[in-house]
C-alpha cells in the first residue's frame, strides 16, 4: 500500500507542481516512480509557500482509488520542458550518454518503453539534483547503474543535464 501511495503522490505532484524542481512524471511508468514521501512546499500557484504531505492525504484511499488516479496521470502525454541549455555541453553530454547510459535509457533517454524513466526533456535543475543524489548515495540506484555513476565527474553531470535538457 505504501508504494502505491508514493506512486500516487509522485504522479499528482508532477501534475500540480510542474516546474524546474519537479519531474515531468505524467507519462512515466509507475514502476519507475520511487523516492521519499515527505513534506513539500508548493513553489507556485494558489498554495505557494504552504506545506503539504500528499502521502498523509492519500493514506486513506483504497487501492482501487489509487489505481484510478495513477492510471489517469500515467496515461497523460509527456511534456518536454522548454528551457535554455548550453549547446556545447549538450554535445559533450550526448557522448557521455552514448558511452554510459544508452543501454538502459534508449533513444537519448526519451523512450517511455525502456522502464528506466524518461530523461530527455526533464527540467534541468531536477535532473542535476537527482544525478547528484545518485552519486552521493542519497538516492538508491540499480546495482548495474552504480559503476557508471561512480565514474561521472561534476562536469560530466552538467554535460548530461544539458544533453537531456536539449530535448524540447
Amino acid at each position: 500500500m505504501k508504494s502505491n501511495i508514493r506512486n500516487l503522490v509522485f504522479l499528482c505532484m508532477g501534475a500540480l507542481l510542474y516546474g524546474p524542481l519537479i519531474s515531468n512524471v505524467l507519462a512515466a511508468d509507475i514502476a519507475t516512480l520511487t523516492g521519499p514521501c515527505e513534506d513539500i512546499k508548493y513553489p507556485a500557484g494558489t498554495h505557494k509557500g504552504e506545506t503539504s504531505n500528499m502521502c498523509k492525504a492519500a493514506e486513506n484511499l483504497s487501492e482501487e482509488d489509487i489505481k484510478l488516479v495513477s492510471d489517469h496521470y500515467a496515461g497523460k502525454p509527456f511534456v518536454r520542458a522548454k528551457q535554455t541549455f548550453d549547446a556545447d555541453l549538450a554535445k559533450r553530454g550526448k557522448g557521455i550518454h552514448e558511452l554510459n547510459c544508452r543501454k538502459c535509457h534508449e533513444d537519448g533517454g526519451s523512450s517511455p518503453d525502456d522502464d528506466a524513466g524518461i530523461l530527455a526533456g526533464q527540467w534541468m535543475p531536477y535532473l542535476e539534483e537527482q544525478l547528484e543524489e545518485f552519486v552521493s548515495g542519497k538516492r538508491p540506484m540499480p546495482e548495474k547503474k552504480q559503476p557508471k555513476m561512480e565514474k561521472l565527474t561534476e562536469d560530466d553531470i552538467k554535460a548530461l543535464v544539458n544533453y537531456y535538457g536539449s530535448f524540447q
